[in-house]
């Protein structure tokens, strides 16, 4: 916290010297890593490459998710303050959740209550795993990856949802993976939804899981104050998960390693995780959705070259 305040105020001060030089570019920025601009021209976010590299566009999007993936930025006096000030906020959030999930998995992971019910390695496991994650490709790699490109999608596109965090309480006890808030749109119904996503191809696995989260619904639907309303699983058979971050890891392009997904691969990914959503979302205005969205990622492509 104190280093988000130290960046407001840098952010601040920076804005507020601008404006007394009229305007007048001051060739400054705040934060660390890459620098990114605005240009009012083209109404698009960029990075400028090293020499003979040229510039790099950047999505909204991919400028607020990129750190999960270790890649930060500065933001140049020339992007908006609300935007730069949302940025340094998501920052934050993220090195907060961080600090919380690990103290709260490693207390319940001691807690005498869960010692030997099984919780207790659970919660062991999830401290394994935020500190492997690329070890695990086919498990919370490929998952991580989707809640990426899910949260690209609510900042980048015209998405009936929102992206919510999902502590390792929620994970253990509920099944949640992550939470996609569904906005009432013109359905006139908001809702809190739960997601377990697993790419096993296991029948017994997913049956198992199945059944878990069954338990899970017939407890939360009697519950007065329950973090969700339903939870739900998807189960996406992706292939090639690791591969393709170790490829983006030798760069660490903008974007993160789900942009070198496959158009069809995202689509895929849209579609199983939306039609899980049926009763909320309807199957037309999820097809309508994707023909939007896949327009719009074409272009980006086209544009990259």
């Amino acid at each position: 916290m104190d280093a988000l305040h130290e960046r407001i105020r840098a952010l601040d001060d920076l804005h507020a010297r601008r404006r007394a030089r009229g305007g007048k570019k001051l060739f400054e920025s705040v934060g660390e890593g890459k620098t990114v601009y605005w240009d009012d021209e083209r109404a698009c976010f960029f990075l400028r490459g090293k020499k003979n590299e040229g510039e790099r566009i950047l999505s909204k999007g991919e400028v607020l998710t990129d750190g999960m993936w270790g890649v930060e930025y500065r933001m140049d006096e020339s992007v908006d303050y609300r935007f730069a000030k949302r940025f340094f906020v998501e920052q934050a959030k993220r090195a907060l959740y961080d600090v919380l999930d690990e103290q709260v998995a490693l207390t319940e992971a001691k807690s005498d209550v869960n010692k030997g019910s099984g919780k207790d390695a659970a919660y062991e496991a999830i401290l394994r795993r935020q500190e492997h994650v690329e070890k695990d490709p086919n498990g919370i790699l490929a998952e991580r990856m989707t809640k990426s490109f899910l949260l690209k999608l609510s900042y980048d596109h015209d998405v009936p949802f929102d992206v919510e965090h999902a502590d390792p309480e929620m994970d253990v006890e509920d099944k949640i993976d992550f939470i996609l808030n569904i906005r009432g749109h013109n359905r006139g119904v908001d809702a809190d939804v739960g997601v377990q996503f697993t790419t096993s191809t296991s029948e017994a696995t997913i049956r198992n899981k199945k059944q878990q989260i069954d338990q899970v619904n017939k407890r939360l639907h009697v519950e007065k104050e329950a973090s969700v309303q339903d939870v739900v699983l998807v189960v996406i058979p992706l292939h090639e998960t690791g591969e393709i971050f170790d490829r983006w890891n030798e760069s660490k392009k903008s974007g993160g390693p789900d942009a070198l997904w496959s158009i069809e691969t995202k689509r895929l990914i849209f579609e199983s995780v939306l039609q899980k959503l049926e009763h909320l979302v309807p199957r037309s205005e999820i097809s309508a959705l994707w023909e939007a969205i896949e327009t719009q990622l074409r272009e980006q492509e086209a544009q990259e070259g």
